[in-house]
């Protein structure tokens, strides 16, 4: 028998996820993702079926609700170095700077989430993901390097209005990870729009195992100002490292080697530091931006 409207909405609004959805010439089976029975080895997803008649009403609801639909996608995410470090009052300034650093970085590279290169600028507390459109897979990395060079001119102009002096004048460091990887997304408790998926796990994965590493086995070399990326990366970044190296020369790639996690799970973590202090351009060309498919 089919199932009245008000019951999807029911699942809908509790928080359940279309999973997938099937029509005959009468009905629509929907599918919606319930929850999970964690007792079990690998856990078992819990989905409900329901068949409903096939109306407008019906249509609209699904197509204003997101279906589970993993892409991959690049993912960069930026943490501030030394934030937890500082009093209230520390953590408010080094938040109001990045977040102005950050939002000229975009502009300078004619980025926006109005239009279709960034899907969700997600803030972490003392940092933020950044998911790119998938028609950028190919290109996306190209933006950690701007923010990376970029950061410095935002703090160099910040201590010039300050009249402070530029060579001894304290700057945020950052980290920075870049992930070509799952996600998807969904409205969060607060009703925002948010992102899951294996990439923003591997995000932060690859951005603690690097950071860990460095501390311990290269102590010599701090890690501000850098980034940490995985093997899948390797082909698009090799060709932005040769031209960046081509203006100015001294940006370097590490291999770190298969680094574990805390649960015991490895992957190959690349490093690349010691960028240049001068350099920061917009690494687009328009074309390659304002071309994409509508949403």
């Amino acid at each position: 028998m089919a199932q009245d409207i008000d019951y999807l909405k029911y699942f809908l609004d509790g928080g359940s996820k279309v999973y997938k959805t099937e029509e005959d010439d009468e009905y629509i089976y929907v599918s919606v993702i319930r929850g999970v029975d964690a007792s079990l080895i690998p856990p078992d997803i819990l989905v409900k079926k329901l068949k409903m008649n096939k109306t407008e009403e019906l249509q609209i609801i699904l197509s204003n609700n997101p279906h589970f639909l993993p892409k991959d996608r690049g993912i960069i995410l930026v943490d501030i170095a030394e934030y937890s470090q500082g009093n209230s009052l520390l953590q408010c300034a080094l938040l109001v700077a990045f977040k102005n650093a950050l939002q000229e970085i975009l502009t300078v590279q004619g980025m926006s989430t109005k239009g279709n290169f960034i899907e969700q600028i997600i803030p972490t507390g003392d940092g933020c993901y950044i998911v790119f459109h998938e028609s950028l897979n190919d290109r996306f990395f190209r933006v950690a390097f701007g923010i990376i060079s970029s950061m410095r001119v935002r703090q160099n102009k910040l201590i010039k209005e300050f009249g402070r002096d530029h060579k001894t004048g304290n700057r945020i460091a950052i980290r920075v990870s870049c992930v070509l990887g799952e996600t998807d997304f969904f409205y969060d408790i607060s009703g925002n729009k948010n992102c899951f998926g294996s990439g923003m796990n591997e995000a932060s994965r690859i951005l603690t195992c690097g950071h860990e590493h460095v501390n311990k086995m290269l102590p010599a070399k701090s890690d501000h100002n850098s980034i940490f990326f995985g093997g899948n990366l390797l082909p698009q970044m090799d060709k932005l490292l040769q031209w960046h190296n081509s203006i100015c020369p001294g940006a370097q790639r590490e291999d770190l080697g298969a680094l574990a996690d805390k649960h015991g799970n490895t992957r190959q973590v690349f490093w690349i530091h010691s960028f240049s202090k001068i350099m920061a351009v917009n690494l687009f060309e328009p074309s390659e931006l304002y071309n994409l498919p509508p949403e």
